[in-house]
């Protein structure tokens, strides 16, 4: 005996709809594509930022413009990661390759400065946290040197309410007189985040 089942919409446990179809035989599939990556996003500072101290840069964030001028070559493949005030959130746990890349000018005359860059991470939503990746930058009396620094880290998300990041500065020693290089159109000081699988 033959057996039909109709439905319009097919979701997961979390409510969230996988294949819907609009009765005329069009079907509209939220399913990852087999293989390759399926989230990849950059976020830029989008002002020149002056520090002090140690600390993390909890404004001026936003997606990669994509380029200076009238170019965009650019845009976030996928939305599962987010950030508010400087806090970098997974929508889904997983496995993710992330890149911090600095540009810096140390402005202060006959000074000395040494600091540290970090990608700062936390397990329970920073009610405590650590550099899990960092550089270190020594300045001896030179005024307006200017760096460019990237760090990695290989960042396991298993709980999306609680594994975040946040980029910053100083964890090892307190900076003097560094101005961060942002900008709203040509990307300079980034951070990226590639989902590369699941969560170990």
């Amino acid at each position: 005996m033959a057996s039909t089942i109709q439905v319009d919409t097919i979701k997961d446990i979390g409510g969230n709809t996988i294949i819907s179809s609009n009765g005329s035989g069009t079907f509209t599939s939220n399913l990852p594509a087999s293989g390759g990556i399926t989230n990849a996003q950059s976020f830029q500072l989008t002002a020149n930022t002056a520090i002090t101290g140690n600390g993390y840069f909890s404004s001026n964030w936003a997606v990669n413009s994509g380029g200076g001028g009238s170019v965009s070559t650019y845009s976030n493949l996928g939305t599962l990661v987010s950030q508010s005030s400087g806090t970098f959130s997974m929508s889904s746990t997983g496995y993710y390759f992330i890149t911090y890349t600095v540009n810096s000018d140390f402005t202060v005359v006959n000074s000395q400065d040494s600091g540290t860059w970090d990608i700062i991470g936390t397990s329970n939503n920073f009610t405590n946290m650590g550099s899990i990746s960092q550089g270190w930058e020594s300045y001896d009396y030179v005024e307006h040197r200017i760096n460019c620094t990237t760090l990695t880290v290989l960042f396991n998300c298993n709980d999306t309410s609680n594994d975040k990041v946040r980029f910053g500065y100083g964890e090892g020693n307190g900076h003097d007189g560094i101005t961060v290089y942002g900008d709203a159109t040509t990307p300079r000081t980034t951070a990226t985040f590639i989902r590369l699988g699941d969560s170990v």
